[in-house]
């Protein structure tokens, strides 16, 4: 309680010494402003856009409000900075003349890329973009071949098609495209199994099913695989070697 009572009492005073500050009378002055590219941002006095008051003894206020794709920097007075906040309060003698420093954005390169271009396609960037400028990155699989993910320098960002990315820096994008899998429910394998290869398993019905599975050079694992539910379910991806003459019983 006492801790907060002084932080109230301190917070009173430092607002106080700011009213006393603010309402401090000066000798008369002019105060001007400008930018350093006008295409960058807008410099100006109060609230009223105005670049330069005259016979002024109180407070003055000057801002900067810089345009799409380009920062604030800071306020300059003859050269040297003196503040990076984009509102700064004049209350010291003499004529002034200070400069809103702007600055464009930096641009990046950023490459978007299919890992084969036979299985899937992309939407190509070709510009440079501002940094953080925020855009979507499509992948579009061709017949017969399924997304994967995005990955970056080996990394998975993310497994969604429609990815959305804030520019941060120059980067390349690679969308991972694979031979789309046979899907088929388990128990109906005997009859969808026509051949070796790689099968998703979309749906299991109740019951025990077993199966002489192989690795992915099809080489016998020699391994037992049962599953039990009490009712339909879809599961997540299972990847399934058979071959034609071990099929699920």
């Amino acid at each position: 309680m006492k801790r907060l009572l002084l932080f109230v009492i301190m917070s009173l005073m430092a607002l106080f010494n700011l009213q006393q500050l603010l309402a401090q009378e000066v000798a008369s002055r002019t105060i001007s402003v400008s930018e350093n590219d006008p295409s960058l941002g807008n410099a100006f006095i109060g609230l009223i856009e105005i670049n330069e008051v005259t016979n002024q003894t109180g407070a003055v206020t000057v801002r900067a409000q810089s345009y799409s794709n380009c920062r604030f920097v800071n306020w300059t007075l003859n050269g040297e900075v003196v503040s990076t906040e984009t509102s700064y309060v004049d209350t010291t003698e003499g004529d002034k003349h200070y400069v809103a420093n702007f600055e464009e954005l930096p641009k990046y390169g950023i490459s978007i890329i299919s890992n084969n271009p036979a299985m899937g396609s992309v939407i190509e960037i070709n510009r440079d973009l501002y940094e953080g400028e925020k855009i979507t990155i499509l992948a579009f699989p061709n017949e017969g071949y399924e997304f994967v993910n995005w990955t970056v320098n080996g990394s998975v960002v993310s497994i969604s098609p429609e990815y959305s990315i804030t520019i941060q820096s120059e980067v390349e994008y690679v969308a991972n495209f694979q031979v789309a899998l046979n899907k088929i429910g388990i128990a109906d394998a005997e009859s969808s199994l026509k051949q070796n290869g790689t099968y998703a398993v979309s749906n299991i019905k109740d019951g025990n099913y077993k199966s002489h599975f192989y690795t992915e050079n099809f080489v016998s694992a020699g391994s037992t695989v049962s599953v039990t539910l009490e009712k339909e379910a879809v599961i997540g991806r299972v990847d399934l070697y058979f071959a034609t003459y071990h099929r699920p019983q």
